[in-house]
């Protein structure tokens, strides 16, 4: 008699990657220069800023010095022009009144002179042709008038004061026109440099609003968003998924720690996998000791009490399968016409009926009195017809 066993191959999978393939994030600068060299541009951008905000606010002070000094100009030609008409009506021209007119003629041309002279107003004249052009005519316009006020003295009839009053007349006008056009001039460019500061005012709210939302999109993406997801990561380990891992993609250290993170999960899932594997083979172990055990008390309870061969064939394929963890057996039985299918379990039905008589010759000239057998699987059986 013999019996035909399939056993079952137990495979382990080896869960130990190479590390060679986890490489390292790219870190060609560090965290603190990337910070370092953010925090400079950062400082050069508000330096900028500041001194453009500082250029532009002494352009509109400039702008209302020159505003206002020209509109004393011209108050201060119409007080002239109104004591110069004062004395020609009155006809009184003594020293005292010549020393009042040439004291306001000195004044207002030192004020003109600041007007047209003074270099802080160089950069705007620089700027603008027109408004270079105009307060240079004014000056000129004003020589003149000054040349003819000097002319005055006590000893002037009343027609050469009165030729000399209507050349002043007609100057102050005529500067009167120059300084109405300078302010219009001054003004539309103060309007532009104030629109100017107003819209680069804006431009850096909405810059500044800007890298405050990229640097908060940096910090959730440096430092939110990798804690986020090694906190799912680590529940997973925890609930017992030794397969998951932490996101290596991420820059600077928060790559790096997961980096190692997963290294020690691939030596704790190695470990793992082996303390499986040997708890396997020991249950295996255990499984084949129970089925011995279970045969030894099978075959010591027959002792006890009488039972026919058949009894015992079907007990020993049934512990072969059972307590044995074979797939199948089987129980032969050597006649004259060869081997005899006694007791089986485990086999399709058509085997029952095509293996119920094994010739000898289809044993290939084996003994007739063959020690009992045991095959791997079916392929193993020596007969063809398997």
């Amino acid at each position: 008699e013999f019996f035909s066993v399939r056993s079952r191959l137990i495979f382990s999978r080896h869960p130990l990657k190479g590390f060679n393939a986890m490489k390292l994030p790219l870190k060609s600068i560090s965290i603190s220069v990337k910070l370092t060299a953010v925090f400079i541009l950062i400082f050069i951008a508000i330096v900028a800023d500041y001194l453009w905000f500082l250029h532009k606010t002494r352009d509109i002070d400039l702008y209302d010095d020159l505003n206002y000094g020209i509109g004393s100009v011209r108050v201060s030609l119409t007080k002239l022009e109104y004591l110069l008409d004062m004395f020609v009506v009155a006809g009184r021209f003594e020293d005292t009144a010549l020393a009042i007119i040439k004291g306001d003629t000195d004044s207002l041309d030192a004020a003109i002179k600041d007007v047209s002279s003074n270099p802080k107003y160089g950069s705007l004249t620089k700027e603008n042709v027109q408004l270079s052009e105009g307060i240079a005519a004014m000056a000129n316009e004003w020589q003149t008038i000054k040349r003819e006020l000097y002319v005055l003295n006590a000893g002037m009839n009343q027609d050469e004061v009165m030729l000399i009053h209507n050349a002043v007349d007609t100057k102050a006008i005529l500067i009167g026109e120059i300084s109405e056009r300078l302010l219009i001039i001054t003004s539309g460019d103060r309007k532009t440099v104030v629109e100017e500061t107003k819209s680069l005012a804006q431009k850096n709210i909405v810059g500044f609003a800007f890298l405050a939302a990229a640097a908060a999109y940096i910090f959730y993406r440096r430092a939110v968003a990798p804690i986020n997801d090694a906190t799912v990561t680590a529940g997973k380990v925890y609930a017992g998924d030794l397969g998951a891992r932490f996101n290596e993609g991420y820059g600077g250290g928060a790559g790096q720690l997961s980096y190692e993170l997963n290294r020690m999960l691939e030596v704790l899932s190695s470990t793992a996998a082996m303390k499986d594997a040997a708890n396997a083979a020991l249950s295996d172990e255990l499984k084949r000791s129970s089925s011995q055990l279970e045969a030894l008390k099978s075959f010591a309870a027959f002792r006890l009490s009488p039972v026919s061969h058949d009894e015992v064939f079907v007990n020993a394929v049934k512990s072969a399968i059972d307590p044995g963890g074979a797939s199948a057996a089987a129980v032969y039985m050597m006649e004259d016409a060869g081997l005899r299918l006694k007791a089986a379990a485990g086999f399709e039905g058509p085997f029952l009926k095509e293996g119920a008589l094994i010739t000898c010759e289809e044993m290939g000239g084996q003994e007739k009195n063959p020690s009992p057998a045991a095959y791997a699987d079916l392929k193993d059986y020596p007969s063809a017809r398997y």
